[in-house]
């Protein structure tokens, strides 16, 4: 899911001139600093106050340009990367053992499948209208939610060598070198089904036993439909699925 923030305030604005009551505002916040310099420096650079008025004024990407610089700002500074343990405190995921097939989470139970991926440009039009028609009779078939991701990952590639030999010390810059420009260049895709039993879906909250059983059979019933068109599939274990987050953040 992804998520953006408005640039502007919703609702009835008003203007004045060209400007919104918001606009102007940010105009002179931003001069406030500009008009004590040319107090306390010089006059000539009253020619600055032009600025706030061109950072307001002016859009990038429909959104106004000082709101962009600061978003970036804001973005370039954030860590991109979350720490697993915050994200898996925060999920607040509870199983009996790091191998389970089933798992609890803050909204109920799930389950993930990692299923192969097909080759379609390979295939003529005639096994491609196939492959759909029986796509489309599998999502028709099933009465229960799923959500499907695609991750795309890179591997990374560690070569360990003598190092003392100068031959192999070349040998491993090279190949390191090449690894690294093709790594660069293609992306390794996973392809996850998740299946969630929310505690909404149920007059009662269940135990984790009959989640499992549920979860289970729905879980069969994608695994023989998505390799009756020759998908490879498996269960993944609770601690696979939180190995998954690394490719997010």
């Amino acid at each position: 899911m992804i998520s953006v923030d408005v640039p502007e305030p919703l609702g009835n604005e008003s203007y004045l001139g060209p400007f919104s009551l918001t606009q102007i505002i940010r105009i002179m916040f931003y001069s406030l600093p500009i008009i004590i310099l040319i107090i306390y420096i010089s006059v000539f650079l009253i020619i600055l106050l032009i600025l706030p008025v061109i950072l307001v004024w002016k859009k990038y990407n429909n959104t106004d340009l000082d709101i962009f610089f600061i978003k970036a700002i804001i973005w370039k500074i954030l860590p991109k990367r979350k720490e697993r343990s915050d994200i898996i405190e925060f999920i607040n995921f509870k199983t009996l053992s790091r191998n389970s097939l089933v798992w609890e989470y803050f909204d109920g139970y799930m389950c993930a499948i990692e299923t192969s991926g097909l080759s379609l440009e390979f295939m003529d039009e005639s096994s491609k209208e196939s492959i759909y028609s029986q796509y489309c009779s599998i999502l028709n078939s099933i009465d229960f939610p799923i959500s499907i991701y695609i991750y795309s990952y890179k591997d990374n590639y560690e070569i360990k060598l003598n190092n003392e030999n100068a031959y192999l010390k070349r040998v491993k810059e090279a190949q390191e070198k090449l690894l690294k420009y093709y790594n660069n260049k293609i992306s390794k895709k996973k392809f996850i089904i998740v299946l969630d039993l929310k505690y909404s879906e149920n007059k009662y909250k269940i135990d984790l036993k009959r989640a499992s059983e549920i979860l289970n059979e729905r879980a069969n019933l994608i695994m023989n439909s998505l390799e009756s068109i020759n998908l490879r599939t498996r269960r993944l274990k609770f601690h696979e699925y939180g190995e998954l987050y690394s490719f997010i953040w």
